[in-house]
Parts: C-alpha cells; structure tokens; sequence
C-alpha cells in the first residue's frame, strides 16, 4: 500500500526540536517513509493509485505515540478506587475486585483500553500484565498493533486485600515460575517483530530480592529489559523498611540493580538524593503524572530526573487512577503538574513533552524503528485536526502558535487519522479495526458480571469511598 498525505504541518521530530514542516506531505510505501518535505517536493513520489489524504487547511501530521506504561486488564475498575487515601488505594480499592477477574472481564477490559488509547493516537503499547499472553494472542496481535509489554508478578501468597497493614507473604517460589514464563514468552514472539517481552516483578516490597536479581540476570542474558514500580509511595517504603530497612532505591543501588536494562515507574517516593543514584546509574524513569497525581496527590520528579541527565519516558498506566488512557491528555497533565512543582511556568515546554512521548521513546526502546517521521522509519503517523474551537486558529507566524496547542489545548477527540506501518487504523476517527459499539456493550456486561461477583466483598472493606457513599455524598 502506498500512502500519501498533504498536510497543514508535519511534525517530524527531526533535530533536537519538533522539525516542523509547514505546508508539508509525507508518503508512505509499504510501510515505510520513503519521502518528507514540501508538497511539491513529495508529489513527484505519488501515483494516482495513493491511498491520498488531503489535510492542507488545518491537519498535524504526527509520529504516532508511545504508552509505555499500562494496566489495560482493569480498566474496568475505573471509579472504585477515586479519592481515597494512598494506603488504601490497592489493598482496599483495587485488590477487592481484581481478586475475581476472570479471562472475560479481562478481555473486554484490555479491549475497551486499547479502542480508546487507539483513537487518540497510542501505537506502541507499554502493556504490564500477568495476562500478558492472552491479552497478546487475543487483543493486541489480531489487530496487528506494537507492544512493549511486561509480564507483570508478584509473590503475595494472599489477595492484598487480606493482608492489608502487615508484612506480605511472599513465595519465592511463585517468583521463579513467573520468571520461566517470561522465558517462554520471549522465545514464543522472538520472531514477531512487534512484540518486545519484559520481566515484570512487580516492586521490590512485592518480590524477594533474589528473584528481583534473577530477573535482571535474565534480561541481560536475553537482551531485554525489566519493567518495575520503583519508589512508588509510602506504602512501599513501609514495606521496604520492615523488611530490609532501606527504601527501595538505596537496597536497588547497593545490588547494583539500578542499571541500564531498569524501567524504574513512577519515582516519586524519592529523596533528592535517591533519585540522583537512578540517574547516574543509567535508569530509566517511566514517569506517569495523572495516575500518581490521583492515587498519591504527589507530583513525579520528571523535571528534576530530566535536569540531572536522566533518560524518561511517559505512561497513562491504570485508569483506575486517571480515568482514562488518553496520551494527549497525559502530556497536558504533566506541563500543567511539572510548572507547578517546579514553581517556573517555564518548566517542562510542550516541545519536550512531545519529543519524550515519540522520538525519545522510541530511541529508549529501540524497537519499533518509528517515532519520528524522517525517510525509512516505520509509518506510524497521526492526523490531528485543528479546526476545532479549542485549537484555533492556527498560525505559523510570527512564531507557530499550533504545536502549543497540541499540548494544552487539546482533549485528544481531535484525533481523525491513525497510520500503523502505513496501514490506516482509525479513520474520520472511527477506529477500522474494531467494531466500537461491541467493545462497549461487552465491557458494560463483564463489569456488571464482575461487580455481581465482588461487589459484597467490596463493600466489606469499608474503605474511606465505601464510606461516603454510606453516608449519601454521592
């Protein structure tokens, strides 16, 4: 298939900034950039048999994003865990329901993620699951989409729910099975060149440290990487502290397990001093604002990280925090939250926050060979439409006014175009490969089924939502 887009900019990531290219076209011949600049230029490449999108008057092309961290298997807990405290967020928000998740609801939960994460622009899909295989082989791979996904375990011989305030039980046992799982999964989608497996230990207060080690012995000997919570609130520091006494970061760092195969998530139970080990041992922080703002009401360091020479790179994670998976909406968040926390309106720029969540990711990952959009890069490609009222109008001079808007004015529903290796996915954004309406209806009864199951066992937690819904708030 040979593709051909006439826009009113591209985006091209090229250089250190966006590379814009105003009045610009991109063409695409199976599945790869072949030509990028002027549209005078690029229609010398086009035949009249292109698949040929006109968007001059008011269409960004994009290079489609990276989600590099996602829980898409509760989606449908959204609601349950909302304005609660830190301390009860998992263990009595969370944990309840999860416990009796079944296939089902799991797959209409990671399908109802990646129908909404698809049409606002996500190609490449950090998925974190325990279900990690069934949700490939059922969800992901039919639809031909990318995944950077990470077997997700932990070691807790209990649900959390029923544990709640103690040590965790842990069984290293479970740990080294999950980890010859991880094995199998990465010798099964080897030659599937849009699947990279990670070993997923949870955290490092869910997992013994010798399996935490083995984890990172076995991504070195299979060229991959370890995808972990790390620093991820006071909970875990709890836990640590009780068990080892030494907060994650500094028992990591004297293991040596800060290193470069490390996706570090979250950050922001951190000293000053801690997150400066992370960095200067060649980490990489998975920094997901929304959903950190939500369960914690704490800022991620990511400007601090990124101001030390750190490598970073953004995720929706859970809706249960956030509310939903919309990258667009992630990177307002994190301008907005990342001025406020360092007190500089100057802090953060959307010329930053759009590089990290596509040309830097992808050169962190070192996967998919896409993430900007220069001739021989995978055509991943976005079309934003800006003739809404939120982001007009749309001017190139005396600066260009429109790639802000991308960042802070914009809902992501503009989204009209998804390219994945050229292949169209979401079209006059209805997504092509998904039927919307059955992904919906599906999603509604399995969590009607799940709360039919759960929701007693719920509302014996008592937790603090419990609690107001008691007492008539909502």
């Amino acid at each position: 298939m040979r593709l051909l887009i006439r826009a009113r900019a591209v985006v091209t990531m090229s250089g250190p900034g966006l590379g814009v290219i105003d009045y610009g076209a991109v063409y695409v011949e199976d599945g790869i950039i072949t030509c990028v600049g002027r549209y005078g230029d690029v229609i010398k490449h086009a035949s009249k048999d292109d698949y040929y999108i006109n968007v001059s008057r008011s269409g960004v092309v994009l290079p489609g994003f990276y989600d590099l961290h996602m829980h898409t298997d509760i989606n449908l807990l959204k609601g349950f865990a909302n304005d609660m405290p830190e301390s009860e967020w998992m263990e009595l928000g969370v944990s309840p329901l999860r416990s009796h998740m079944e296939w089902r609801h799991i797959k209409a939960s990671t399908r109802l993620a990646v129908l909404e994460a698809l049409r606002g622009g996500t190609v490449v899909y950090g998925e974190y699951s325990r279900h990690l295989e069934r949700q490939i082989d059922e969800v992901y791979r039919p639809l031909g989409l990318k995944v950077f996904g990470a077997y997700l375990f932990n070691t807790i011989s209990e649900p959390m729910h029923r544990v709640a305030g103690k040590l965790y039980p842990l069984d290293a046992e479970l740990g080294y099975k999950a980890l010859d799982e991880t094995d199998r999964l990465i010798r099964k989608y080897r030659g599937d060149r849009n699947i990279r497996i990670l070993y997923g230990p949870q955290a490092m207060d869910m997992v013994p440290l010798e399996v935490v080690r083995n984890s990172f012995m076995r991504a070195a000997e299979n060229s991959t990487y370890v995808h972990m919570h790390v620093a991820q609130g006071g909970r875990e520091r709890r836990q640590m502290m009780r068990r080892y006494g030494a907060s994650t970061v500094d028992l990591m760092a004297r293991e040596g397990l800060l290193n470069p195969l490390l996706f570090a998530a979250h950050l922001h139970d951190t000293t000053d001093e801690e997150l400066a080990k992370v960095v200067s041992m060649g980490a990489t922080m998975v920094s997901c604002h929304r959903s950190i703002a939500s369960i914690d009401g704490i800022v991620p360091p990511l400007t601090k990280f990124l101001a030390l020479g750190g490598k970073a790179v953004l995720g929706t994670d859970n809706a249960v925090g956030p509310g939903n998976q919309s990258i667009f909406k992630e990177l307002g968040y994190v301008a907005l939250l990342s001025k406020v926390y360092e007190s500089d309106p100057t802090a953060m720029p959307h010329w930053r926050l759009l590089r990290l969540a596509t040309a830097d990711s992808s050169r962190v990952v070192r996967a998919f060979g896409n993430g900007v959009i220069e001739e021989g890069y995978a055509g991943d490609l976005v079309i934003v439409d800006m003739w809404r009222p939120n982001t007009m109008p749309i001017l190139s001079r005396p600066i260009r006014n429109y790639t802000s808007n991308l960042v802070y004015s914009i809902y992501g529903s503009e989204v009209t175009h998804v390219f994945i290796d050229g292949k169209p996915y979401v079209e006059d954004g209805r997504v092509l490969a998904m039927d919307e309406e059955e992904v919906l209806e599906e999603a509604q009864k399995a969590a009607e089924n799940l709360v039919e199951k759960a929701g007693a066992e719920y509302l014996e937690t008592g937790n603090s939502l419990v609690k107001s819904f008691r007492a008539g708030l909502f």
